[in-house]
């Protein structure tokens, strides 16, 4: 870590070597800004964003300060007021962390899912539900999903319908289908 240089305050100066020694300062606050950017740059991308904005925030007062400081100190010298320019970027509008969400798979589904998921929404459409959903679904003939036939499939929904086991897995298939 290299050290700050130092700036040493003329005293019984003249104006030329005040005026150099503010433009020297403003020179020696540009430098500690931008000593404290490449040291926070690293940890920036793990900053929580409210401590970036809490950070942005002293970076303002900061620069606020010596500006004030060095305005003061010329007036007590009799100096002209002098033209200090420091770039302050805007604050960043505060804004909430985000919740992160899992990423919806890209993955293609088989063409016998699509068009169960078709013939599904269709019947969903016809806002039917219970029972009379199972027997719209048993005369357009949907087949059931592939591994509910290892689980002991009834052959029918209005017969699955009947066991809550099987009515639960038709709802929750009814709701997995039509939900996106």
């Amino acid at each position: 870590m290299e050290a700050a240089p130092t700036i040493s305050k003329p005293h019984n100066s003249t104006p030329e070597e005040q005026i150099a020694y503010l433009k020297e300062r403003l020179a020696f606050l540009e430098a500690k800004c931008r000593a404290l950017e490449a040291r926070s740059a690293d940890r920036r991308a793990a900053r929580h964003p409210i401590h970036e904005a809490l950070l942005e925030k002293q970076r303002h007062a900061f620069a606020l300060h010596q500006a004030k400081v060095d305005l003061e100190t010329s007036k007590k010298l009799g100096l002209p007021a002098p033209t200090i320019t420091i770039h302050v970027p805007p604050m960043p509008a505060s804004t909430p962390p985000t919740r992160t969400t899992a990423k919806q798979s890209t993955r293609r589904s088989k063409p016998s899912e699509e068009k169960r998921r078709k013939i599904i929404r269709e019947i969903d459409k016809l806002r039917v539900k219970g029972a009379k959903y199972c027997t719209e679904c048993d005369n357009r003939r949907l087949p059931p999903r592939p591994e509910w036939l290892n689980d002991g499939w009834p052959g029918r929904y209005s017969k699955a319908y009947k066991d809550p086991k099987w009515r639960k897995r038709i709802q929750s298939d009814k709701w997995r289908m039509t939900r996106t």
